[in-house]
């Protein structure tokens, strides 16, 4: 239509602020006011290319742009746009901008050695400690004074100076350059630990300048907001603490806490690590300190008990509140050790072996604890504690530690099995009262060759490497279960790390391939990959490795960027599809590599920037290969029983290797026998096949003496794993050998 000398009032929508004021312009508009379909505090910032405007045009906010509304259904309003030009001033001048600025220098410096801010969560406590030095300079012991400020509950904007402009009014002093100012009023700063993480809506109560949906929360200035809040509310509880403190002394230690905070920060922290070193570093000079730090902590909820979302996460989502403080106990690790009885020296828990449950605990709250007790129990009926299954803990300081262990047996088991041990840990000062964890092993298991590779037996055949040692190859274990994957960490520091298969044996005919199981995350912006895996094959023992991308499906995703030790190749780059669910890849080798014995190696390679989730392999199963270049678990079936020494008849059933073991070509076994009785002693290869009868029939009460050094179809004993195993009426006893030739 047409609109002829009029101002134009529109909302945003979804067309182009461009498109909305030319399609006013060309009705013959001499205005156009674009009100804001988003809640906020400042007007929407307008800019757009296409067709050129030359009447004027503004911005409202959704309130303002309801009352305008509100006020045209009444009849006619009459407005009068302006704008007069302001001066831009300089962020050099604003001595909050090089505050921040100086922050970064020090924070950058002092964490992981210039290495530590590495991922995208640190990236964002990195803002925050930034802001945090804007504010220590900011802060004066007269501010109390100001009757807004009434027990430091005022606000304080950052970068007000810079933003405020020379004419018209502005809401800079109070904003400044963040979604809320800084304060210790809910009302006026509502932003807690949750906030850190996308979808997280902001409090709806609180005027806030821009970002009240949440989308964006994970974006290390906005995650950064949370943190410097949390900053300044323990910096606030010592300078409220005036009968104990000036405020020329509140202030020094809160510069010295923050100073040894940086220095017992861990690389890629999460917020809770940041908060835990800065309250290690109130703990060792003042415990009131500490208890007003936790406290504050815990009113913007990260107190005893939160939980921090992954490290290596995008988004920082699985943030667990929490705003409570008093007695807590994490178990901060748990492990077997077989170091009382192994009979194999496999280092697993065996048929008639005992090991030890080994658990350290650490108070991570606020108060002392003396009356922990640790129960372990399982669900599987062969494990058993003969020594009692609870076992008192000492007394522990927060931030003390305090291991323990409960003796553990495996017995009864035909089969190999698993077992999951319960951690319980009670204490009636704690909150809650009880803790849980889980520790899953295996029992009646032994290590047998394998063509195919899981990593849950042993990986002593696989090499890591790398050219940094902040990271590189390991095995770990899976998220839930007993499950462990092969895992290749993406650093902040350039590396370059490598994890190596044993020599394999490529069929001498036939076309070859392999599958395996994966899962990655590497450092990215957009469609730029710092970071990111290759697979590569050598048939001369290393010297040389050719890349496998082309023969991998699903394949490489993306080019390297420069910087990267390998930048310009192709690599699997970003995060792979379902991230952190692992998929199937194939790589076919076709017939080039027939009859040569060749090695695959995964690599991980990151440039100097921030790190990722790194990458996760799993389940190798080869086809056509001619040799067991891997191992796997296999059932145990050697007892842990007893061998006598004495020339006399035994008491009790005994047997023992007396040969070589491991043997080459052949060795030699003794067993003893109570009574005269049926007994038979046969050689079984790993699949259960017997390969070698050495004695059977009855035999009479004593010693008996026998050799292997021929198979029952004649052959000589091969190269491989076996297993020696004495049936008599009574029971069977038996030991693995090892044949070298």
């Amino acid at each position: 239509g047409s609109i002829p000398g009029k101002i134009v009032v529109l909302d945003r929508g979804t067309c182009s602020f461009n498109t909305k004021a030319a399609t006013a312009q060309a009705a013959g508009a001499i205005g156009c006011i674009i009100i804001d379909s988003n809640a906020g505090s400042v007007p929407p910032g307008l800019g757009g290319t296409g067709v050129t405007i030359t009447i004027p045009v503004m911005s409202m906010t959704l309130a303002d742009g309801t009352a305008l509304k509100n006020a045209l259904a009444s009849g006619t309003v009459t407005l009068t746009l302006s704008r007069q030009s302001s001066i831009s001033r300089d962020g050099a001048l604003d001595n909050q901008i090089v505050a921040h600025e100086w922050g970064h220098f020090i924070s950058n410096r002092l964490v992981g050695d210039a290495a530590g801010l590495s991922t995208n969560m640190a990236g964002g406590l990195g803002e925050g400690w930034a802001d945090f030095h804007a504010l220590l300079m900011s802060v004066r012991a007269e501010d109390i004074g100001v009757g807004a400020n009434a027990n430091w509950n005022g606000v304080y904007a950052l970068a007000g100076y810079a933003l405020y402009p020379s004419v018209g009014t502005s809401n800079a002093y109070y904003y400044g350059i963040r979604r809320v100012p800084y304060s210790t009023n809910l009302a006026k700063n509502g932003l807690t630990f949750q906030h850190i993480a996308n979808g997280v809506a902001l409090p709806s109560a609180v005027p806030t300048a821009f970002g009240l949906n949440g989308t964006n929360n994970a974006e290390v200035h906005n995650t950064g907001e949370v943190w410097c809040n949390m900053l300044w509310e323990c910096y606030a509880a010592l300078l409220r603490d005036n009968v104990r403190l000036t405020f020329a002394q509140a202030q020094s230690r809160m510069k010295d806490y923050l100073v040894a905070g940086y220095k017992l920060t861990p690389n890629a922290p999460t917020l809770l690590e940041a908060r835990d070193a800065l309250l290690a570093a109130a703990y060792a000079r003042d415990y009131a300190d500490f208890a007003l730090f936790y406290a504050a902590f815990a009113k913007r909820g990260a107190g005893v008990g939160a939980v921090a979302p992954d490290r290596f996460s995008a988004t920082n989502v699985g943030v667990v509140e929490s705003y409570v403080v008093g007695g807590d106990l994490k178990i901060e690790s748990r492990s077997l050790a077989m170091d009382l009885r192994d009979c194999d020296g496999d280092a697993r828990l065996d048929n008639g072996e005992l090991g030890r449950v080994l658990v350290t605990l650490r108070n991570t709250g606020t108060i002392s604890l003396a009356n922990a007790n640790l129960t372990v129990s399982s669900n599987n009926p062969h494990v058993t504690f003969p020594q009692g299954a609870t076992v008192h803990v000492g007394r522990m300081a927060p931030y003390e530690s305090a291991s323990t262990y409960v003796v553990v047996q495996f017995d009864g088991a035909s089969t190999a099995e698993t077992a999951d041990l319960t951690l319980t840990v009670t204490e009636p000062g704690m909150i809650g009262g009880t803790r849980t964890g889980t520790l899953s092993i295996y029992g009646n298991v032994d290590d047998g060759p394998s063509a195919n590779e899981n990593a849950e037996a042993s990986v002593a055949g696989w090499t890591a490497a790398t050219t940094n040692a902040a990271g590189g190859w390991s095995v770990v274990q899976g998220a839930t279960g007993i499950n462990h994957l092969f895992y290749g960490a993406d650093i902040g520091t350039t590396s370059d790390h490598t994890w190596t298969s044993p020599p394999i044996q490529v069929g001498a005919t036939g076309t070859t391939s392999f599958t395996f199981k994966a899962a990655y995350d590497f450092e990215k912006s957009g469609t730029t990959y710092y970071d990111g895996g290759v697979i590569e094959i050598s048939n001369d023992g290393g010297t040389t490795w050719t890349d496998l991308g082309t023969s991998t499906s699903p394949g490489y995703g993306g080019v390297l960027a420069t910087g990267n030790p390998i930048a310009g190749r192709n690599a699997f780059v970003g995060t792979s599809t379902g991230y952190p669910a692992l998929q199937t890849y194939t790589v076919s080798l076709g017939s080039v590599y027939a009859g040569q014995t060749v090695r695959i190696r995964f690599r991980v390679v990151c440039d100097s920037g921030v790190g990722a989730g790194g990458w996760y392999v799993d389940d190798l199963v080869f086809t056509n290969i001619a040799n067991f270049p891997f191992n796997a678990l296999i059932d145990d079936v050697v007892p842990c029983a007893p061998v006598s020494v004495d020339e006399t008849a035994p008491r009790e059933l005994s047997f023992a290797v007396t040969g070589a073991n491991p043997a080459s070509g052949r060795t030699a076994f003794r067993f003893g026998l109570p009574s005269a009785q049926r007994a038979e002693l046969g050689i079984y290869d790993i699949t259960g096949r017997r390969v070698a009868t050495l004695s059977s029939g009855t035999q009479s009460a004593g010693w008996h003496s026998a050799a292997w050094t021929v198979n029952d179809d004649g052959t000589t004993p091969s190269a491989g794993i076996y297993f020696a195993r004495l049936s008599t009426e009574s029971r069977t006893v038996g030991s693995r050998i090892v044949m070298l030739k």
